[in-house]
């Protein structure tokens, strides 16, 4: 039916010995207009989320754990139009198996408040160590930013801590927006966005501040931009040798590839890194890309950092700046 509630919540229940091993099966609403709300808090572990459901439109949904270790979300899934979602995890060890958001117009009228007055379609946040989104999906079309603030991300998500892994995909057309941001050090981030020539205007930022972070985005399709922001050191992967062809580097250190091949336009990448020994690939198929680089600033000198770009099509733009006190390295192929 339509505009159920269900709230779900240990709070007052637990002391020291029996606060452990909160568990919601299976939540599952059919309709419109409903509202669930499940929320583990007293520092309660091994909680886990086994299936929450909501199929229809106008729907809310908000899931908080708040325990110190070892809690599970292992699916949530809406399915149709106008729905919202807020995922949040505190402590350590937390894992989100599967998160699919699927149907238009998600976002474009969303009412699900967040912090400083954000709105996303799906958002999910973590903070602690050894955290882990597997895969966070939004699949639809016209999924776009709520007109009263175009700076809000469709997919945002946020990790605070060591040792986490973000992976998020996009499928569909007219502008989706995603949004990975992970603060601390051997972090790992994935984004896929597009299938096809109709998957246009799609914009991915990725923010890693920290040392030993991993990054690759992949983007199919025309009018993309991926915004790349990098401070800390040894981010990337190891594997470069200095300078050599892109080509023939295989470009499969921490890396972007764009793919434009079959579309009527190119795509934009730009990139900033502060800190030493950072390496990274950039791949652009097709006519009209560009891409832009910054190593270093006159304030934070930038070393041993190595950059390899492959651009294949006509009419491609590169521009890049590096400073540092030596040994950085530029490779570009077009």
């Amino acid at each position: 039916g339509d505009n159920n509630d269900f709230n779900f919540s240990n709070a007052g229940c637990c002391n020291a010995n029996n606060r452990f091993n909160n568990d919601v099966a299976k939540a599952e609403q059919i309709g419109d207009g409903n509202w669930m709300n499940i929320g583990v808090g007293n520092l309660s572990n091994n909680n886990l989320i086994g299936d929450a459901q909501q199929q229809g439109n106008d729907n809310r949904l908000l899931i908080v754990q708040n325990g110190s270790r070892t809690g599970t979300i292992t699916t949530v899934l809406q399915d149709g139009n106008v729905n919202s979602a807020v995922l949040t995890q505190n402590g350590n060890n937390n894992t989100i198996t599967n998160v699919r958001m699927t149907g238009d117009d998600n976002g474009y009228t969303n009412t699900l408040s967040l912090a400083a007055g954000r709105f996303a379609s799906l958002r999910i946040r973590q903070s602690g160590n050894s955290n882990e989104v597997s895969n966070a999906t939004l699949e639809g079309n016209n999924n776009r930013q709520i007109p009263s603030n175009l700076t809000a991300p469709l997919l945002d998500i946020n990790q605070d801590g060591d040792g986490n892994a973000a992976f998020g995909n996009m499928l569909g057309s007219d502008g989706n927006f995603l949004n990975i941001n992970q603060v601390g050090n051997d972090n790992d981030a994935g984004v896929d966005q597009g299938t096809s020539i109709a998957s246009t205007g799609n914009d991915a930022d990725v923010d890693q501040l920290g040392d030993g972070n991993y990054v690759r985005v992949d983007q199919d399709g025309s009018f993309n931009t991926a915004n790349l922001s990098f401070t800390g050191n040894d981010n990337g992967s190891l594997g470069f040798t200095g300078g050599g062809d892109a080509a023939g580097l295989g470009l499969t250190q921490g890396n972007v590839i764009q793919d434009s091949s079959s579309a009527a336009s190119g795509n934009t990448i730009d990139y900033t890194v502060l800190g030493n020994a950072n390496l990274f690939a950039f791949s652009q198929i097709g006519g009209g890309n560009t891409i832009s680089g910054t190593v270093g600033s006159g304030m934070a000198d930038s070393d041993n950092n190595e950059v390899a770009v492959l651009q294949n099509g006509d009419g491609n733009t590169a521009s890049f700046s590096q400073s540092g006190a030596g040994s950085n390295n530029l490779a570009i192929s077009q």
